[in-house]
């Protein structure tokens, strides 16, 4: 039986003959209906089973979220079902009990509607309805599914909201410098190389361009590991830097001068925007001895920054 099927069959419960009852007594009508809720409630744990044992043996999916999506899907409109159809008795119970015209008469009837309904039939149904965990006979087609590796299309999306590091040695930024990836900024992407290809794993060397939307732009290479953990597709586990280098535009070049005195260096940012000023300056490294070391500031409009020795200017770009 198709799950289509199965689920709709539970729609029979509330909608057939049951809600032609007797009017022999307040008693015999309650516990009639109150048995109706019953058969509700076995019915829909029947078919949640049903559901649970047949999901995925006359369908194929080409990801794992693919199918676990189907059965929650599915397994909505067992709920959904069920509610219209316990809906339709307790609706049916409330018109009848108002139908007596006694206090007396609508009392015997919920009374009797009440005992009848069996407590751990119901009981098991809500477990039934909180339950948001995959079943073993679900978990088992899930993990059958082998999905094919991330597409450069995927990959990309994945590395969004990833951050990189400037990842050379003596570059122009400090240590704890970050770039995080948003929607849009990556171009030119290619696979140079794949380090892993199995069921389980699957890693790779990638180059491509990042531009921000002010059009800062670095190549910048990476490492790239994916795993596929027991029930669901393949994640992206690290991403990892093997180098940024930015790429000089020449545009600003001309906005930010070096000055000197007799004791400093300036970079001075003679426009109205922000800079920033890559750079290579002599440092003291101990006492006596001195060496060249690359920066980057960012330079406020009509603002300068001072060096304590000898400086050069590398890039100008926007930040």
């Amino acid at each position: 039986m198709k799950i289509k099927e199965i689920i709709k069959k539970l729609l029979v419960v509330a909608l057939c003959p049951m809600l032609i009852l007797s009017c022999a007594s307040p008693e015999k009508d309650g516990s009639t209906l109150g048995k109706k809720v019953n058969e509700c409630n076995k019915e829909y744990l029947e078919v949640l089973q049903k559901l649970d044992v047949n999901f995925g043996k006359n369908a194929s999916y080409n990801s794992r979220a693919t199918a676990k999506s189907a059965y929650f899907t599915a397994k909505a409109e067992v709920h959904n079902n069920y509610s219209i159809a316990l809906d339709e008795i307790y609706q049916t119970a409330s018109d009848k009990k108002k139908s007596y015209g006694n206090h007396k008469s609508q009392s015997e009837f919920n009374t009797a509607f009440v005992n009848a309904i069996d407590s751990d039939l119901s009981n098991s149904v809500r477990s039934a309805f909180a339950n948001t965990k995959l079943p073993s006979t679900v978990l088992l087609c899930v993990k059958s599914i082998i999905p094919p590796k991330p597409s450069i299309n995927k990959i990309q999306q994945d590395l969004i909201g990833h951050s990189l590091s400037e990842g050379v040695d003596n570059g122009y930024y400090p240590s704890y410098w970050r770039w995080t990836i948003k929607d849009g900024e990556i171009s030119d992407f290619n696979i140079e190389q794949v380090l892993t290809n199995t069921n389980k794993e699957y890693c790779i060397i990638a180059t491509m361009r990042i531009t921000s939307m002010v059009g800062k732009t670095y190549n910048a290479k990476v490492k790239i590991s994916y795993v596929l953990p027991e029930t669901d597709d393949w994640t992206m586990e690290f991403v990892n830097s093997e180098g940024m280098h930015i790429i000089k535009t020449g545009k600003y070049d001309d906005l930010v001068k070096i000055e000197k005195d007799e004791y400093f260096y300036y970079i001075r940012n003679n426009s109205d925007i922000s800079l920033e000023v890559g750079g290579i300056s002599l440092y003291w490294v101990t006492a006596g001895r001195q060496d060249w070391g690359r920066f980057s500031e960012i330079i406020g409009p009509h603002s300068y920054t001072q060096f304590n020795d000898e400086t050069y200017i590398d890039y100008v770009e926007r930040p």
